[in-house]
């Protein structure tokens, strides 16, 4: 026993004894318990039925009860189950052993509501409900209204009368199969069963005029599955009910039913919506589920607090139309001729049903890979065109860089040739004429007219040193213009003979180191050479301030190899970069370049500069290699 049981029964009894004398006691059960109780107890229900509920009609009442009643959105309803169990156990030594065994099981619980389901259990209520269950209401269903004959009900008792109808299925049969001649009504032998025929007999007066009736009730149930399977044509078949057949063996009636149509060649109708799914076509059906609603909305009232001689009987109709989709592909009967809103169960989903949201998926997935497929072209496109304009573009740069270093060459190339003619121009014309005008100012200097005057004679002195200074001021810059003594002396000479010069003008300290033939190079190089150490040297003296300043010179058996270092204020390379720096650096990359050679420039703020020139001596095919590199000292 839980707990909140045995509380009950303590409040209980202190309550009993609180109110002794007034009344209010009946058979161990209180019919008034105090507002603060009842909201702690939760609302119960006892479910008796005649027959135990593993029945199929009796189990799909019960799923109709307890659905309708558990769903209650006021509260908590608890249900209990019995069952009077009379075709098992006889009702006159069974039923008043099981009314003690009902009081004493519930004498210490609260008990709400009963519901009699079925004829018998009321029976039971309305003889032994004093004592099992006083004064609790009573609500019955699951009773004919012609089977509830003369019981005289108290004041406690309500419910839903059962309303089966034959006449409304037949009628729709006959609409359905309009050639039909000949209808067969199968049926068995217990009372039950007989009742319900005899009730069905009365609605099928209505119809003998049109077709004939055939009864099939006095054989055994394989007889008559044997006579169903030979019905001639415009025949249909009716079923109620088989408890018992004539030779006395007992079935269940919902297995009846898909015997029946498994065997029979006409189409099977009945009356109870159990059967639809078992193989009837279906019909104006009594619908438990329709029935259990309404049974369990007058308990719900009960349970709101209202009397059960405040609610009457319930005598409204619980029938539904429904017809079974297989049985009605199997005889050719059109959904179209069915009344609107008839209820078609089993029906078979098409294939869009079933797969819908597979095919929708699948669908959608195709969609999307179809267009990621269609933006993956779009984009492989865009980028082929892309790549193609970007090599184009690389294609017309290189063309243009090529256009560009191919001139800056030719200017060079220019240049230089139009330093030799001016450096000749100087040398041959000018220099020339610099000189016989120095010889004549000698001459003129040793006649006797020119003695006598020292005036002019000092004069003509200074003059003379000008014009000789003037003499070797050209020929310096015809030097420097075009070195032609590389030609004949060679790049070692001209190196020395340049770096010694330099020292002179600008106070530097030059180490020359250069031990070549005046032919160990080819002209091209040497000048290459000559004309990096000169913008090397021109760099040192604008920027540098070096006071030391060392010019290496040597050959490999391939390379020439030419290096000036200064200790001078540095520079960072980083920011003069591959095409950065001044005009100096640009003329010796593109020196360097020409001649394919490789060009190192190593510096730093406050650390010097050493410049390095790699070049190759000779090359078999007339071309010559090239580097460039950046060395820090």
């Amino acid at each position: 026993m839980r707990w909140r049981d045995l509380v009950f029964g303590a409040t209980t009894l202190l309550f009993v004894v609180a109110n002794a004398g007034t009344g209010t006691r009946a058979a161990g059960h209180l019919t008034r318990t105090p507002d603060s109780i009842r909201q702690r107890e939760p609302r119960r229900v006892v479910l008796l039925y005649d027959e135990r509920t593993d029945l199929p009609g009796l189990r799909m009442l019960d799923a109709s009860l307890t659905r309708n009643l558990t769903s209650d959105p006021a509260g908590d309803v608890e249900l209990y189950r019995e069952t009077l169990d009379l075709s098992r156990f006889p009702a006159s030594t069974h039923l008043p052993t099981f009314a003690t065994y009902l009081r004493d099981k519930y004498s210490l619980k609260r008990i709400d509501a009963v519901v009699a389901v079925m004829g018998p259990s009321l029976d039971f209520l309305l003889n032994e409900g004093r004592s099992v269950f006083p004064g609790v209401p009573t609500i019955f269903c699951g009773i004919d209204r012609r089977e509830f004959g003369t019981r005289i009900l108290a004041d406690t008792v309500t419910g839903v009368l059962l309303k089966r109808e034959f006449a409304p299925t037949v009628r729709m049969a006959l609409e359905l199969h309009p050639g039909t001649t000949s209808v067969v009504v199968v049926a068995g032998t217990s009372e039950f069963d007989v009742a319900l025929l005899a009730q069905a007999r009365e609605e099928f007066h209505e119809f003998e005029g049109r077709v004939a009736f055939t009864y099939l009730t006095s054989s055994s149930l394989p007889s008559i599955l044997d006579e169903v399977s030979r019905l001639p044509p415009h025949t249909i078949v009716i079923y109620t009910t088989m408890f018992r057949d004539a030779a006395g063996s007992s079935f269940s009636p919902h297995d009846v039913v898909e015997r029946l149509s498994a065997a029979a060649n006409a189409p099977l109708y009945g009356f109870l919506d159990q059967y639809v799914g078992r193989g009837i076509v279906g019909g104006s059906l009594y619908s438990t589920e329709t029935h259990g609603q309404q049974a369990a909305a007058l308990v719900r009232e009960i349970l709101k607090g209202l009397k059960p001689a405040e609610l009457p009987i319930v005598a409204a109709s619980n029938s539904s139309l429904q017809f079974d989709w297989r049985q009605m592909q199997r005889w050719g009967i059109d959904e179209a001729r069915l009344p609107v809103g008839t209820a078609i169960r089993f029906r078979e989903a098409s294939t869009w049903q079933r797969y819908r949201t597979l095919i929708v998926a699948a669908v959608v997935i195709f969609a999307l890979q179809t267009f990621l497929i269609v933006a993956l072209l779009f984009e492989t496109n865009v980028r082929r065109r892309a790549q193609l304009a970007l090599r184009e573009n690389e294609a017309a740069l290189k063309a243009r860089t090529e256009q560009v270093r191919d001139l800056a060459g030719q200017l060079i190339t220019a240049q230089e040739a139009e330093r030799a003619r001016i450096a000749r121009e100087l040398h041959d014309d000018i220099g020339q004429r610099i000189a016989a005008f120095a010889i004549a100012i000698s001459s003129l200097k040793r006649q006797s007219v020119v003695q006598t005057t020292d005036a002019l004679r000092e004069e003509l002195s200074s003059l003379q040193t000008r014009t000789l200074d003037l003499s070797e001021s050209v020929r310096h810059l015809s030097h420097d213009l075009h070195p032609a003594t590389l030609q004949h002396a060679g790049i070692a000479s001209v190196l020395r003979s340049h770096c010694e010069e330099f020292a002179k003008q600008h106070g530097s300290e030059v180490i020359v180191k250069a031990e070549l033939e005046p032919d160990a190079i080819d002209a091209s190089v040497a000048l290459c050479l000559f004309r990096v150490t000169q913008e090397a040297l021109q760099n040192i003296a604008r920027h540098s301030a070096a006071r030391h300043v060392e010019v290496n010179l040597s050959r490999s058996a391939a390379n020439v190899e030419l290096s000036i270092a200064d200790d001078g204020s540095g520079f960072n390379p980083e920011r003069a970069g591959d095409g950065g720096g001044g005009l100096g650096l640009q003329s010796i990359r593109e020196r360097v370049r020409m001649a394919h050679g490789r060009l190192v420039i190593d510096s730093a703020p406050g650390r010097g500069t050493t410049v390095w020139v790699s070049v190759a001596a000779t090359d078999p095919e007339g071309r010559s290699l090239s580097r460039v590199v950046w060395r820090k000292t």
